[in-house]
């Protein structure tokens, strides 16, 4: 299901009042510290695991890479983001060829938005949003056309062969539907994300920003895929019940808001795209206080996703067994992604925040 919606046109006074320039944003920025807690404490109760699988995945995709990837430097490159990391903190229960697949896709979707980085066009959103669909099987609804090939756009584009194999092969068709849904949501967000390029002098408003973001940053995507890593599938009446949307947007937003924290230092080196720059330029306030704000959302968004879950189990407990202990464990397996998603982010080499780790498991990081 998609968790947000696309933000509306900016009205002319909105757009008016974030003309800024850009270069004093990042130079207000440059030399400060950003001062954050100690993440790991941010969910408290949340389960925390590592799957056992992780060296036999490492090994399996260093041989990958080397297949798909001839250049070492690009090779290099990628192994900053410690893609077999990420998957086992997110998902340590699922067995080795899932955890394969769900690799393949989160290279795909790193690659892939490099790739609209670099090129500032939607039409490359359009036609990437065409292959996935062919891909997943909804290219073409009448059947004279539906073996019809359509290319991949770009070479990260076929990384995303083999996930939609899999998924065609072990989903049911509302499955796929739900996730095409939430693809359609997120390469649709990355095309308007692409719309503020640095040197435009525009940022959108935090309401418009925080709306698209929760498409752009690929959360509903891993959500719906946890109905794969742990082999459930939630009924389309659970999935519509108002709780679940909330526990999906809860979820989204956290995942954004943690990014967006952790990934400071990298993105004002490229972009001032990011919910601290954006509210800062909005709002005047200083970096302290906004992310102190933000701390403190995350803080209610957690909430809120306790007790929409809460309410959730409690409202289906007339359910069979199976759809009951089928919704904990997808529950759970949704905490476990946010919390592995924020250890990751703070080992990875790709945000390179962990150097700045202080005795007390705070980060004061140099910007």
């Amino acid at each position: 299901m998609p968790s947000a919606i696309l933000p509306p046109a900016a009205a002319a006074a909105a757009a008016a009042a974030n003309v800024h320039n850009m270069d004093n944003l990042t130079a207000k920025l440059k030399g400060q510290t950003l001062r954050l807690p100690n993440m790991r404490n941010l969910f408290p109760g949340w389960t925390k695991a590592v799957n056992p699988l992780l060296d036999e995945l490492t090994l399996w995709f260093e041989e990958e890479m080397v297949r798909l990837f001839p250049d070492a430097k690009v090779r290099a490159k990628i192994r900053k983001s410690d893609f077999p990391g990420f998957v086992c903190l997110t998902f340590p229960a699922s067995p080795l060829p899932r955890l394969r697949t769900i690799t393949y896709y989160a290279l795909w979707s790193c690659l892939w938005d490099d790739e609209m980085e670099s090129s500032s066009t939607q039409t490359l959103a359009h036609r990437e949003l065409e292959y996935v669909r062919h891909l997943l099987g909804f290219s073409f609804s009448h059947p004279s056309k539906r073996h019809q090939v359509v290319p991949p756009p770009t070479k990260p584009s076929q990384l995303f062969a083999e996930p939609a194999k899999v998924l065609r092969e072990n989903w049911s068709e509302q499955q796929l539907k739900r996730f095409m849904g939430e693809m359609e949501l997120y390469i649709g967000a990355c095309a308007v994300e692409e719309g503020y390029p640095n040197g435009k002098g525009v940022l959108p408003t935090a309401e418009e920003y925080t709306g698209n973001r929760m498409g752009s940053s690929s959360g509903g995507t891993y959500f719906a895929l946890a109905e794969f890593m742990i082999n459930v599938e939630i009924p389309q009446e659970v999935h519509d019940l108002e709780e679940m949307r909330t526990i999906w947007a809860e979820l989204c937003r956290t995942v954004s808001w943690v990014n967006d924290l952790i990934s400071l230092k990298k993105e004002i080196n490229s972009s001032l795209y990011s919910l601290i720059p954006i509210t800062m330029n909005e709002t005047g306030q200083d970096l302290n206080t906004v992310v102190s704000e933000v701390l403190q959302e995350l803080e209610s968004s957690r909430e809120r996703f306790e007790s929409a879950a809460g309410e959730l189990l409690f409202k289906i407990m007339n359910e069979n067994s199976k759809v009951r202990n089928d919704v904990e464990r997808f529950i759970e397996s949704c905490t476990i992604m946010v919390t592995g998603y924020t250890e990751w982010a703070l080992q990875s080499d790709r945000y390179a925040v962990k150097e700045y780790m202080q005795e007390d498991g705070s980060f004061l990081v140099p910007l």
